[in-house]
């Protein structure tokens, strides 16, 4: 008999409705962009007579760009980082920027440029852009050291 009461007792707790609950999840995104220069750029001259970090006469510097929600990428054109050598005369100089990014970023691409330009991006994982520096001069390049600066800045 008492194996009978415990069938029972499954039985009437077998029969009972199931219970449902709802799991909810929150949260707050805000938009931020972080960026960080693992490779800087190396100059060097090219057989065209510029000063340029595109290989194989330079070392393109490589920027990583981390998305999260809506930001725009703004890429100034460069200015030099210091002073040029004795010598060197920058009538006619024109300093150019140009970018490509890969994946998430492959919408960033800009051709070399003397202007700033910007790219608007949303969320995306840790991306690699590409970036690269050139001088033309009429007058050439004294010898000495060259150094030149891009500003990549990236905001919500």
């Amino acid at each position: 008999m008492r194996v009978l009461g415990v069938v029972t007792g499954f039985t009437v707790l077998a029969a009972c409705p199931a219970l449902a609950t709802d799991v909810t999840f929150q949260g707050t995104l805000s938009g931020v962009c972080t960026l960080a220069v693992p490779t800087p750029g190396l100059l060097g001259l090219n057989a065209s007579g510029e000063l340029t970090s595109e290989p194989p006469a330079g070392l393109s510097a490589i920027v990583t760009v981390l998305s999260i929600g809506s930001n725009q990428l703004t890429i100034d054109p460069p200015v030099w980082a210091a002073a040029t050598p004795v010598g060197y005369d920058a009538t006619g100089e024109d300093l150019l920027v140009s970018y490509l990014g890969v994946g998430g970023l492959s919408i960033a691409n800009q051709a070399f440029t003397d202007t700033q330009t910007s790219v608007n991006i949303n969320s995306l994982p840790l991306t690699a852009l590409t970036v690269n520096a050139k001088v033309t001069n009429p007058n050439g390049f004294a010898a000495g050291n060259y150094a030149l600066k891009v500003v990549v800045t990236c905001a919500p």
